[in-house]
């Protein structure tokens, strides 16, 4: 009874304004529960106002989409809620007074409900009342991109591809102001064309999707999203970048989109990839991210040369990847770190493959790389005893034993019964800081004594752990014995 009163009071007494007023307010908080309650509250639900209830639809149909975003709403329930929004926006839509809106939403909930079928039925009705009306248009055309990707049936796959395009091309005549119709014509060419397998040709779809691309830009360039034209279209985004440039190659930025968009297509060109991104650093240094695509970018360089059995140059790739890494770690550490760490292994991967590159820069004597890597490396996964041993190493042999010694000290804490850390921290005392001779002695007797302790019983000991502990014990002995002599010559 107190609904049906304040929704009588809302629709006699002309204040439905306000409460969608209010609601709309909500709404661009990102308050879409708080939207729905209002309105169901006001009894825009049992009304006949298409305006109202359209709104309501709407707002139901964010309302739900966030909660998936949160994980409030899972399993079936989603399918609940998009329905539920979708019944709402289907009494909209048979109202005299239906927006195209009501339909694109009303199809939308549906597709989201994973009802395909009918969110074709609807965006079709909306067509058919809004004949002049891109949101419907559109929306039919959304429903068959996404019949498409759900077909496991390549010539349905392909069907559907073919009539979003159709859509599209309307859709760019119908209204000759509008940029997303151009875009997502452009985006579907270039999906259909992977479609057909390898009977397709994406090389020559993208030449084709530029052309939407270049109609977009003439059209609005500021609604143009320059970095997904440039990982659509790969390189042939260059020739419409080139055309916006009014610097004549002097601005920093559109030098970094260029590299972006040769980055972005297979097969790479890395001279060209290279090129743009150094220019980029080169006008404006402040561009860091511009080291992750050259470091990248090398590697991958070097993988394809190995592969050709060109081991040399693929060698100098490694190191100029390495180079650029260190470069990028600087300034992207945390942001890198949280990406790689996030990965499903952990970052396992990416790590080892990082230290694999500082050891290529080692052995060409590229140390300040390698130290910046293994930095980095002991800040993301600090229980990492071997970088800690790596970084104190590098510190160690490129003249900066005094930083050497606190890596060393961390990586003993880390694993105190390690023979050759142990004697790797001592070695810093004896032969580079050539102080705390006793703490030397004692750690050398501390490594020989774990060693043999270990050696006497080696069952389940791998052979090269076994031959590492080995190498350990003959260096600490050495070592010891030449402290014990005065010798502070290491070699």
């Amino acid at each position: 009874m107190i609904l049906s009163t304040l929704a009588l009071l809302a629709f006699q007494s002309g204040h439905l304004d306000q409460v969608l007023q209010d609601a709309a307010a909500h709404a661009e908080k990102g308050n879409f529960g708080a939207a729905v309650t209002l309105l169901e509250k006001a009894g825009v639900d049992g009304s006949n106002n298409a305006a109202a209830l359209t709104r309501l639809g709407v707002y139901m149909l964010r309302s739900t989409e966030a909660q998936i975003a949160s994980g409030a709403l899972r399993g079936l329930m989603i399918n609940d809620a998009f329905l539920a929004a979708a019944d709402l926006l289907e009494q909209a839509a048979d109202l005299d007074d239906a927006t195209p809106e009501a339909y694109e939403n009303w199809s939308e909930a549906l597709l989201n409900g994973g009802d395909k079928r009918n969110a074709l039925r609807a965006a079709e009705a909306g067509i058919k009342r809004h004949p002049q009306e891109l949101a419907p248009l559109l929306q039919r055309a959304r429903v068959h991109v996404a019949d498409a990707n759900d077909s496991a049936d390549p010539e349905k796959k392909i069907a559907s591809f073919k009539a979003a395009i159709k859509d599209y091309d309307k859709a760019v005549k119908m209204d000759r102001k509008a940029v997303a119709p151009c875009l997502l014509q452009g985006q579907t060419v270039i999906l259909e064309a992977y479609a057909h397998g390898d009977k397709g040709d994406p090389g020559a779809a993208r030449k084709q999707a530029a052309k939407s691309w270049s109609e977009a830009l003439k059209r609005d360039q500021a609604a143009v999203n320059l970095s997904k034209m440039c990982e659509w279209l790969g390189s042939e985004a260059v020739p419409l970048l080139e055309k916006i440039d009014k610097s004549g190659g002097e601005d920093a930025t559109m030098q970094w989109y260029m590299g972006y968009a040769e980055f972005s297509v297979a097969p790479r060109n890395w001279d060209r990839v290279r090129a743009r991104f150094e220019r980029s650093l080169e006008l404006e240094p402040g561009i860091t991210n511009c080291w992750f695509f050259l470091a990248q970018g090398a590697f991958d360089e070097g993988v394809r040369i190995q592969a050709e059995g060109e081991g040399e140059r693929a060698d100098r790739a490694y190191r100029y990847a390495a180079r650029a890494w260190g470069e990028y770690l600087i300034s992207n550490g945390p942001t890198h770190r949280a990406s790689v760490l996030s990965g499903a292994d952990g970052g396992a991967g990416a790590i080892a493959t990082l230290k694999w590159l500082a050891g290529k820069a080692v052995m060409r004597g590229e140390f300040e790389p390698a130290i910046r890597i293994n930095l980095w490396i002991t800040q993301s996964t600090p229980a990492d005893v071997e970088s800690w041993n790596n970084l104190a190493f590098l510190y160690r042999d490129s003249g900066k034993a005094e930083k050497a010694l606190p890596a060393y000290a961390q990586a003993a804490r880390l694993s105190p019964e390690d023979p050759q850390v142990l004697n790797d921290w001592a070695v810093i005392y004896h032969y580079y800081l050539k102080t705390e001779d006793k703490k030397a002695e004692d750690l050398y007797q501390k490594a020989i004594t774990m060693a043999e302790e270990i050696l006497s019983d080696p069952v389940g000991l791998a052979s090269e752990e076994e031959t590492r502990i080995r190498i350990g014990l003959r260096d600490a002995r050495n070592n010891l014995a030449k402290l014990q002599r005065g010798d502070r010559h290491n070699g």
